[in-house]
């Protein structure tokens, strides 16, 4: 990052600050602009971390181990109170490595866990599948090396997008009928 044009003092480690006191001076200046970039752990950075006025970007340098890991580091920067609309999420991946492995783990607990919160039948076939686990998927496709595996990625998505249309249509077609 110093070599990138980033001044040294502008960049933060954050379990460099130990005490709570350090912590809140950390806070501090990341929300007013004088620490540019925080670099910390998903557990470090968790909740009770008010760094996030003018959060631009998020970077994801190795999958997380839960489904709300992702969404936690995420929300270090979506969150009400960012002077800014957009935040962009990159997610580093490398190619060939245990990265496939660990984002297919993610994807299939995410999946479990949104079809117990829904009451969704855990039958073989799940019928909706959210963005974030989608975003999942499409990370597991990338980590594979696997061209192939991208194409099934986006098969399915279009097979998911005409079955909700179908059974949306169906819906509508037996409410006219009543």
């Amino acid at each position: 990052l110093v070599a990138a044009g980033i001044p040294r003092n502008e960049i933060a480690v954050f379990q460099d600050y130990k005490s709570d006191e350090a912590k809140s001076a950390l806070y501090a200046k990341v929300n007013n602009g004088e620490v540019r970039v925080l670099i910390g752990t998903t557990q470090a950075m968790g909740e009770g971390v008010n760094a996030h006025k003018k959060v631009v970007a998020l970077h994801h340098i190795n999958p997380p181990f839960k489904a709300s890991d992702k969404e936690q580091r995420e929300g270090r920067g979506i969150r009400n109170g960012n002077e800014n609309s957009e935040v962009r999420i990159y997610t580093y991946i490398q190619v060939g490595s245990f990265d496939s492995y660990m984002w297919q783990m993610v994807e299939r607990k995410a999946e479990m866990m949104r079809q117990a919160i829904d009451g969704v039948d855990t039958g073989d076939e799940i019928d909706d599948v959210s963005d974030f686990i989608l975003s999942l998927r499409e990370a597991k496709a990338i980590a594979s090396g696997n061209p192939l595996l991208m194409e099934k990625f986006d098969l399915e998505t279009k097979i998911r997008r005409l079955r909700a249309e179908k059974r949306a249509f169906d819906e509508n077609v037996f409410a006219a009928k009543k």
